[in-house]
């Protein structure tokens, strides 16, 4: 695993230390390829090991967030979500406002307009994160 080497190496670097637990933690997030919570991490985690917290599980993300493995994103709601970032491209989302529903969509279009804005205004652009909020197809159909 690419990622968590990556993660390792740089700790190291940083003189973090890797226990078990949050070895574990991490690696079942650099294995995930979607967006999720800290609780529904915890209920994953759960299932597979007893010994992990609540707590380590909130600890160990607010370490992947600040090293800038993992990006931290609220779609509304209230709600934190997360999902790794190494390896992965650019990307935006689609949000639905009833059933929250997150959908992953990457337009060379929105980047390229973005980046020529962005040159005009004679702003650096350091990521791109673009949120849509609407209804999903599914919320719909299902009348309204």
């Amino acid at each position: 695993m690419k990622e968590y080497e990556i993660f390792k190496e740089i700790s190291h670097r940083q003189n973090k230390k890797i226990t078990k637990q949050r070895s574990i933690i991490v690696k079942k997030i650099f294995s995930l390829h979607k967006h999720f919570s800290a609780d529904e991490l915890f209920k994953m985690l759960k299932k597979e090991y007893s010994g992990i917290s609540r707590a380590t599980v909130y600890r160990t993300l607010k370490v992947l967030v600040d090293m800038g493995f993992v990006e931290e994103r609220e779609f509304g709601r209230g709600k934190k979500y997360y999902e790794h970032i190494i390896g992965h491209d650019t990307h935006s989302h689609f949000v639905c406002i009833r059933c929250g529903k997150i959908i992953e969509f990457k337009s060379e279009i929105i980047e390229q307009e973005i980046y020529k804005i962005a040159g005009e205004y004679g702003f650096e652009v350091d990521k791109i994160s673009t949120i849509v909020y609407g209804v999903c197809k599914e919320c719909r159909e299902k009348g309204g």
